[in-house]
């Protein structure tokens, strides 16, 4: 058995993101998603997961975990979107 893992890596305003997309196996396997948040070099927020939700394809997984991430640091740096 076989694990894809790409990681995205973005900024948003302060801070900066990982989004882990991995899927097991080959074929018609779902993409699990996990989100972490760093400040410059610190972790900030370890990695979470989007544990209720399984997405079809990378690029539907990597614009959920982005959007999850660019929620949580607009949280920590007290903006509202």
């Amino acid at each position: 058995m076989s694990t894809e893992n790409p990681i995205y890596m973005n900024d948003h305003g302060a801070h900066h993101y990982a989004v882990h997309c991995q899927r097991h196996g080959v074929g018609e396997q779902p993409w699990t998603v996990y989100v972490e948040v760093f400040r410059e070099k610190e972790l900030v927020l370890p990695m979470r997961s989007l544990d209720d939700q399984a997405f079809q394809s990378y690029e539907e997984a990597r614009q959920a975990g982005a959007a999850v991430a660019e929620q949580l640091i607009n949280q920590l740096e007290g903006r509202t979107r």
